[in-house]
């Protein structure tokens, strides 16, 4: 089980640096714009300047986070599933 907050922390900081306007991560639930506006920018940035690092099926699931997650009536675990992937491949690019 994943701890989104502290995985979205995790996240932001490894794929954006860490930021200079205070975000509060533990406020990821629900309608949050600027959550979902800081995964999608992560999703784009990784497809369009990063793809070599990826696989086929990676790339095609950050298309489909960077396609979703604003989608009217989209699910929160959207957000969630898109944080635990991009923690996921951290782990991935560290090891």
């Amino acid at each position: 089980m994943i701890h989104h907050a502290p995985a979205f922390e995790t996240v932001v900081i490894f794929y954006l640096g860490k930021p200079k306007k205070p975000i509060y991560f533990s406020n990821i639930h629900g309608e949050n714009l600027e959550t979902k506006a800081i995964l999608y920018t992560i999703c784009l940035y990784e497809i369009n300047i990063s793809s070599r690092k990826y696989s086929d099926e990676e790339e095609e699931k950050l298309e489909d986070f960077s396609k979703a997650i604003f989608k009217e009536g989209e699910p929160e675990r959207t957000s969630y599933d898109c944080i635990e992937f991009l923690h996921g491949m951290i782990n991935k690019f560290n090891t």
